[in-house]
């Protein structure tokens, strides 16, 4: 591994971390990695000083607070915003200012090529997460890397349950995304391509390109929140930055990893 790249991966979690799906990555460390812990859950846990320091020696990472962010919005997690608020504290405190690259997975996501969505792909899928992440990197100053794609527009667009007051949120979304970026993207040029969207909110991109995505974000939690979210503002937000990650005018790539979506975490 080269350690001429500073990028960081953040994994968030709500109730508890699996070292199982970190560990089985040979190349995983505190370098690259970082985990922080959210109350983003219907049944928060809190996490005892003597739980954090047991992850970091198990995981051999920095294990931290949402809380603990400088700046720190208390509500989103109450009114479930999940990863999309991790993403939010990570922008609004500039944490990307420290790194070349930044990126955020969720718990239950596992460090190992998901050979089942690899019809998703557009790179080779070769070594571990980790070292693919860095090599692929160390190519390109500016780059997407979508670590979950599973869906194509058109089926996303038919999740009508999906909704920011009762209309369809992609609708809604490439509306704000005009409005913000000065754009002219409609919908039925977006069905006719049928295009991959990464989901999850699960990359890692340079912090360039991140600033301008989390920037329209933090525009749509903060500056024009919307209300009515169905089915959580999580979900609806969730859309938003795939679409986001999807339209930005920098080289995207889908690399997906296992996604265990198991409860519990």
């Amino acid at each position: 591994m080269t350690d001429k790249l500073s990028w960081k991966i953040f994994i968030c979690f709500h109730r508890k971390l699996n070292a199982h799906n970190f560990l089985g990555d040979p190349n995983f460390n505190g370098e690259y990695y970082q985990a922080i812990k959210t109350n983003g859950h219907t049944r928060p846990v809190k996490m005892t000083d003597s739980t954090k320091e047991k992850y970091q020696e198990i995981l051999g990472i920095k294990i931290t607070r949402e809380s603990e962010f400088e700046i720190y919005k208390p509500e989103l997690q109450p009114r479930k915003y999940h990863a999309p608020s991790v993403l939010y504290h990570l922008f609004v405190n500039k944490i990307y200012k420290e790194l070349d690259y930044i990126g955020l997975i969720e718990y239950d996501h596992q460090l190992k090529f998901n050979l089942k969505d690899s019809k998703t792909c557009n790179v080779s899928l070769e070594g571990s997460v980790t070292t693919f992440i860095n090599d692929t990197l160390e190519k390109s100053d500016e780059i997407i890397i979508s670590l979950s794609a599973r869906w194509r527009f058109i089926h996303l667009y038919k999740q009508g349950g999906t909704q920011i007051n009762r209309k369809n949120c992609i609708d809604v979304f490439i509306a704000d995304y005009n409005n913000y970026f000065e754009t002219q993207y409609k919908i039925r040029d977006l069905k006719k391509k049928n295009p991959i969207i990464p989901t999850q909110q699960s990359f890692i991109t340079d912090k360039r390109t991140f600033k301008r995505i989390m920037g329209f974000i933090t525009h749509i939690i903060d500056k024009y929140p919307h209300t009515g979210y169905r089915p959580r503002p999580s979900t609806v937000l969730e859309r938003y930055i795939g679409l986001a990650l999807y339209l930005d005018k920098t080289e995207l790539i889908y690399a997906p990893i296992n996604h265990l979506a198991k409860r519990g975490y």
